[in-house]
C-alpha cells in the first residue's frame, strides 16, 4: 500500500479506536529497514492527540518484554506465579484515592486519561504533544499508541507468546489496556539480509492482525520529506536519481490469513470505521484482513453487486426466472457460481430449510425422522429445479456437490425418492467418458 493510503486507513483505525470499537485489532505492517514505519506511527498517534509507545522488541530482553515472573502466596502452602508488568504498558491516571480518572473531550466522548507521568522517557512523542496542545497538555492526552517494532526478531518462546496475547485484545497476563488504546506492529520480511524468527509463517499470527506492506515509492518520500524540511539538496539529488534513495529489495508477500476470526475483523472495520471508497485501498485493506486470493473474490463481489447472490430458496421455488443469470456468468465467472453453490449447500444443510422448501408446511411439520419423509410427496416443482440447478452446474462440479448434498442426513432421505437425478450424473458422466 502506498504510504500516503496507509497513513489515511491507520489514522481511520486511530479515529475509531478513540470512538470506541466492538473489537479492538493491530494493524502490522510489512517493510524494509528505513521506509518510515517509525515515522508514519508517530505522525497519526501525534495527529490524533496520543502519547505513542515504541516498543522495539528485537533491543529488549524477556522480562523488559513480558514483565518478571515471582511468586504470590495465596494462602498457607499455596503460591501462584505473578509478574511485575513491564513498565512500557499504559495505565489510567488515578487521583489520590486511587479512583481512576476519566476526562469528557471536545468531541463529546468521555475517555479514561492515560497516566503519561508513569510512562516516562517511554513516551516517544511527548516534545511534540507538549508543542500542540500547550498547557495541562497531559489532561489533552485522548489516548495511547502501541507500536510494537520489529516483532519477528524476538526469539524467546516466552516474548512471542507474550506478543501474540498482546497484538490479540491487548492483554498481558492479569493486564488489560484501556479501551483507548491502538495497537500497531511492524516486521521486516524475511529474507537473506534480516534475521527473524518464523512468526511470519506462523498462521496463529496471520489471524491476530490485519497486514499491510508498505510502499514507500521515491516521489511520495519526496513529498513527505519537503513537508519535515529535509535538506533541499538532499531532495534535489533523490527527485534526480531515485535509485540512490533505498537499495531494491525482494517483493513482500502477505501472509494468507483467512478464517472465520479474519472475516469477524473485517466485519468491524467495514461497519465501524470510515471505510475508504478507493479501491485500490479496500482491496489492499481485503488482501490484509482475508488473503490475497480472496480479497480478490471479495472486492469482485463487492465491486460487481454479488451480494446479491439468488437466495437458494428462489432458485428452487423459481428457477426459470433466475437461470439466464446463472448461464451467463457460467461463461466468465466460475468464482460465482461456486458462491451460489455454497450458498445452496449451507441453505440445505438445515433440516428445516429443506423440509419447508421441499415439502408443503403441513407435511413438513409432520415429518420428524429420516423415515417419514417417503410417506410424504415432495414438492414436484422444486425437485425440478432443483435437478435442473444442478445439471445447469460444471461437469466438474455436479457429483462434488451432490456427495456434499447427501452427506445431510435429511437431504439424502429426500433426494433418494427421485432416482432420476442421480440417473442424469450417471449418463453425464458416462457420455463425458466417451468424448474423451
Amino acid at each position: 500500500m502506498r504510504i500516503t493510503e496507509l497513513e489515511k486507513t491507520l489514522n481511520n483505525h486511530l479515529v475509531a479506536h478513540l470512538k470506541g470499537v466492538s473489537r479492538s485489532w493491530t494493524d502490522n505492517i510489512f517493510g524494509y529497514s528505513g521506509n518510515g514505519k517509525s515515522a508514519l506511527v508517530k505522525s497519526i498517534a501525534t495527529t490524533n492527540d496520543c502519547v505513542l509507545i515504541k516498543v522495539p522488541v528485537a533491543q529488549l530482553e524477556t522480562a523488559d518484554l513480558v514483565g518478571t515472573p515471582h511468586p504470590v502466596q495465596i494462602r498457607p502452602n499455596l503460591y501462584v506465579q505473578m509478574y511485575a508488568l513491564p513498565n512500557w504498558l499504559p495505565h489510567i491516571r488515578v487521583d489520590e484515592n486511587n479512583k481512576e480518572i476519566y476526562h469528557t473531550f471536545e468531541d463529546g466522548i468521555t475517555r479514561p486519561l492515560i497516566d503519561v507521568d508513569l510512562l516516562g522517557a517511554k513516551a516517544e512523542n511527548r516534545a511534540e504533544l507538549e508543542e500542540k496542545l500547550g498547557e495541562n497538555w497531559k489532561d489533552k492526552v485522548k489516548g495511547a499508541v502501541l507500536f510494537f517494532d520489529e516483532i519477528n526478531r524476538a526469539f524467546d518462546d516466552q516474548m512471542k507468546n507474550g506478543i501474540f496475547e498482546f497484538i490479540e485484545n491487548g492483554r498481558l497476563h492479569t493486564y488489560q489496556s484501556p479501551w483507548n488504546t491502538y495497537r500497531v506492529s511492524a516486521m521486516n520480511p524475511p529474507n537473506a539480509k534480516y534475521f527473524v524468527n518464523e512468526m511470519t509463517d506462523d498462521k496463529a499470527f496471520a489471524m491476530r492482525s490485519i497486514h499491510y506492506v508498505l510502499d514507500a515509492t521515491p516521489e511520495e518520500w519526496l513529498i513527505w520529506a519537503e513537508a519535515r524540511g529535509i535538506n533541499e539538496t538532499i531532495r534535489d539529488f533523490i527527485a534526480a536519481d531515485p535509485s540512490a534513495l533505498m537499495e531494491n529489495e525482494e517483493p513482500i508477500s502477505l501472509p494468507n490469513n483467512r478464517s472465520p476470526r479474519s472475516y469477524e475483523m473485517l466485519s468491524v472495520l467495514m461497519d465501524e470505521t470510515d471505510f475508504p471508497s478507493n479501491p485500490s485501498t479496500k482491496k489492499e485493506i481485503y488482501y490484509g484482513t482475508i488473503g490475497k486470493d480472496y480479497g480478490n473474490n471479495f472486492a469482485k463481489h463487492e465491486r460487481q453487486k454479488f451480494e446479491k447472490i439468488p437466495h437458494p430458496k428462489e432458485i428452487l421455488s423459481n428457477y426459470s426466472s433466475i437461470r439466464s443469470i446463472l448461464l451467463e456468468m457460467k461463461e466468465s465467472r466460475n468464482d460465482f457460481l461456486n458462491m451460489v453453490n455454497q450458498y445452496m449447500l449451507a441453505f440445505l444443510s438445515r433440516e428445516d430449510n429443506a423440509k419447508h422448501v421441499f415439502y408443503s408446511e403441513e407435511d413438513a411439520l409432520q415429518i420428524t425422522n429420516e423415515e417419514q419423509y417417503a410417506l410424504h410427496p415432495y414438492n414436484e416443482q422444486v425437485m425440478e429445479n432443483f435437478k435442473q440447478f444442478v445439471s445447469d452446474m460444471y461437469p466438474s462440479s455436479k457429483s462434488t456437490f451432490m456427495r456434499k448434498a447427501t452427506n445431510y442426513s435429511h437431504m439424502n432421505a429426500i433426494l433418494i425418492n427421485d432416482v432420476s437425478i442421480y440417473n442424469m450424473l450417471e449418463q453425464e458422466a458416462t457420455e463425458a467418458y466417451e468424448s474423451e
